[in-house]
């Protein structure tokens, strides 16, 4: 199948306004995708009222509800940094994916909760230990996740497996991780 390969980029002062929930000023991926080796920097999503960003730096979105659509997003090798979002997901933000594989990424400096967050896309609607088909999952491996206004890692709605981390001085109300 297609397969979004992004690599040796510099995504650097984008800036996003949606006047309702604006997604992925830097990059924004609906599809099976490779992202290595890129620099993500002062990127920004903006919102008005009560509607907020999500997703400064990269977002992965894929489906929405009971499709069989699968997909898998790798974010590799890249430097995510001074990306904010008035909400969520200021570097990282894989929303509504099957699978994901985050590793070995730096993500320093960036401002919102999650610096890198994980969800799913079944809502109030993940019954159970395994959920639906609804949840997604993640493998967080090897990241360097340090100095965020935010949580270092946030997780909703998803399975995430966590090894080998850093996460460091990230200031939230809730902690690192």
């Amino acid at each position: 199948g297609l397969v979004a390969n992004v690599h040796h980029n510099v995504i650097r002062n984008n800036r996003l306004y949606e006047a309702s929930l604006p997604h992925g000023a830097g990059m924004a991926i609906g599809m099976h995708g490779d992202v290595h080796h890129n620099l993500f920097f002062g990127n920004d999503t903006v919102g008005d009222g009560d509607h907020f960003g999500v997703g400064a730096g990269l977002i992965g979105q894929h489906d929405r509800g009971g499709s069989a659509s699968v997909a898998l997003l790798v974010v590799r090798n890249n430097w995510f940094e001074a990306n904010r979002t008035t909400k969520a997901g200021s570097a990282i933000f894989l929303d509504q994916y099957n699978v994901g594989y985050v590793y070995n990424n730096v993500v320093v400096r960036n401002f919102g909760s999650g610096a890198i967050l994980v969800d799913g896309n079944c809502g109030d609607t993940c019954a159970g230990a395994n959920g639906d088909q609804g949840r997604n999952f993640a493998t967080i491996l090897n990241n360097t996740v340090t100095d965020n206004e935010g949580a270092g890692l946030a997780v909703q709605d998803a399975t995430a497996h966590v090894y080998f981390n850093v996460f460091w001085r990230n200031r939230d109300a809730g902690g690192d991780i």
